[in-house]
């Protein structure tokens, strides 16, 4: 790849730059005392590059943003990076030097098609349909208007600018005014900053209006300036803001207006007032704040405060959310339909499967669950067994409501705001089912009948006790092992026991016999494909 030529002269101090692969931010360049020549101050992406703050000898040349990640290198082992016309000649074969030919033989024996009076590598397909200008870690630097623009960008519709060395957004609208097709940018990794004002970022907005989808993660973009994004970016719809330490705030009423996607996974975020903020973006769909520290979720009562209309996803994965609460008030969401809540400490709170027929009794219209389908019966189940689980507590409430304790009733709800629906839909669970459930091994086991063929055939038939969570997959291992059947071939499904129901398919190995309600006595039904 290119090495860039800057001299100590024309370092800027902001400029970003290469030095043994790894980026940094220019900070200083001149004398360093107790030491001769030109020397310049970087702050390193990479913290583990870091020497001290800027500091030397006890005397502060620059400051940086994280503690100890600055140190001082020689003006000659930095790289200030390439051109983007340049990158483009290196990863696709620009070649400007042929004319007026369709095809020709390029480096290598490689086809290069002809765009207008230039070429390209075949390899980046028809080039008289949408494609994509991949140039992720070529240390861009730079991007002057070039008149080859005009004939290789307009059908461009995606443009990778990823892991380089840009940081201005004005510089990035050099190359997208020639790409009137672009809808999806990608700035991961650039450490942009941030325009002066409202009328700058106005300025170039012209130049992104047909970007929909823009992805910054891990630019250190502070919160504060997204407003400037959303001024240059009126049309997007959705954007990716991972793993900028940005704490959230407010943004101004009229920002994202268009936004239907947002993805915050690794920003710190120590309290849900943090995400609230959000809930007044109109068209936002789907909500990713994964691995953010959040400790909880509650929206407010008053019915004059709706968050999030119209969010019917939500992603809170490897977060510190505890409380069964947190949950209820998810069921607050009007229109959430899909949640992820892997690795967080609420679903430790009971056996995993048990976890989540609580998490599904709790949110009444959710259909899909850590990114499985909620099919009819497992919400029947769950809401079933919430009821029974719960039901003591329930009986114990409408015993002393009226009489000693008033507020029983009105705290059990409280901590149950859909019992009462379930009640209403299933029915009161019987007295004799509210016995607690033992956790001993032998009082968990099924016994269940498994036939190869159909129950109508008369094969033999094997009755075995199997733990409730035993998996399907330890199942197939079981059947393989008794049926001399191939795992790998075996198609199961179950008839319960005492009725003349089709068989239900059980389609999932990585589930577990109670999760599709197989119960005492149930025949499982094994065929091979």
């Amino acid at each position: 790849m290119s090495t860039g030529t800057n001299t100590k002269c024309s370092l800027m101090d902001g400029q970003r730059v290469c030095c043994n692969n790894e980026y940094a931010t220019v900070r200083y360049t001149g004398p360093v005392v107790g030491a001769s020549g030109m020397w310049v101050g970087l702050e390193w992406d990479n913290l583990s590059r870091g020497r001290h703050s800027g500091s030397y000898k006890g005397r502060e040349y620059f400051s940086v943003g994280r503690p100890n990640s600055g140190s001082f290198v020689r003006s000659h082992v930095v790289d200030a990076g390439i051109e983007f016309i340049d990158a483009v000649k290196e990863k696709y074969g620009l070649d400007e030097s042929a004319v007026n030919e369709e095809v020709i033989e390029g480096i290598g024996g490689r086809d290069i098609i002809v765009i207008g009076a230039k070429f390209i590598n075949k390899k980046q397909s028809n080039f008289s349909e949408s494609f994509s200008i991949n140039l992720y870690n070529m240390k861009v630097s730079s991007i002057t208007v070039n008149p080859l623009y005009e004939h290789l960008l307009p059908k461009a519709s995606l443009l990778d600018l990823s892991n380089n060395l840009i940081n201005s957004w004005l510089v990035v609208s050099n190359v997208t005014f020639f790409m009137p097709n672009i809808s999806t940018l990608s700035l991961n990794n650039c450490r942009m900053t941030a325009p002066l004002n409202d009328s700058e970022a106005s300025m170039i907005s012209s130049c992104f209006d047909k970007v929909s989808t823009l992805s910054l993660n891990k630019t250190l973009i502070n919160w504060h300036d997204l407003p400037f994004v959303s001024i240059m970016f009126a049309n997007l719809r959705e954007l990716s803001f991972c793993d900028n330490s940005a704490q959230l705030s407010g943004l101004p009423s009229d920002s994202f207006a268009q936004l239907q996607m947002l993805l915050l996974d690794f920003n710190p975020i120590d309290s849900w007032d943090l995400v609230l903020q959000l809930g007044r973006l109109p068209g936002l769909t789907e909500l990713y704040c994964n691995g953010c520290g959040i400790p909880s979720v509650y929206f407010p009562d008053s019915k004059e405060d709706q968050f999030f209309p119209k969010l019917s996803l939500l992603s809170l994965k490897q977060n510190k959310i505890s409380s069964l609460e947190s949950i209820n008030q998810l069921n607050k969401l009007p229109r959430l339909v899909e949640l992820s809540l892997t690795a967080n400490p609420v679903l430790s709170l009971d056996k995993e499967e048990y976890a989540r027929m609580e998490v599904v009794a709790r949110i009444g219209g959710m259909v899909t669950l850590n990114k499985t389908t909620i099919l009819a019966r497992e919400r029947m189940e769950s809401e079933v067994w919430y009821s029974i689980k719960y039901g003591t507590q329930w009986f114990e409430a409408k015993a002393t409501s009226d009489v000693t304790e008033p507020d029983l009733m009105g705290r059990f709800l409280a901590f149950h705001p859909r019992y009462r629906e379930i009640v209403k839909k299933y029915g009161e669970p019987e007295i004799g089912q509210l016995k607690k459930t033992s956790n001993k091994l032998k009082d968990s086991l099924l016994l269940v009948n498994i036939v190869v063929g159909s129950i109508e055939s008369g094969t033999r038939v094997v009755s075995k006790k199997l733990p409730s969570g035993t998996t399907i997959m330890k199942l197939k291992i079981i059947i393989e092992k008794v049926f001399r059947v191939d795992k790998k071939k075996q198609l199961l499904s179950y008839v319960s026991a005492g009725t003349s129901n089709k068989p239900v398919l059980i389609d999932n190995d990585y589930r577990s016999l109670s999760f599709f309600a197989i119960d005492n006595n149930d025949t499982i039904i094994v065929t091979s494909s």
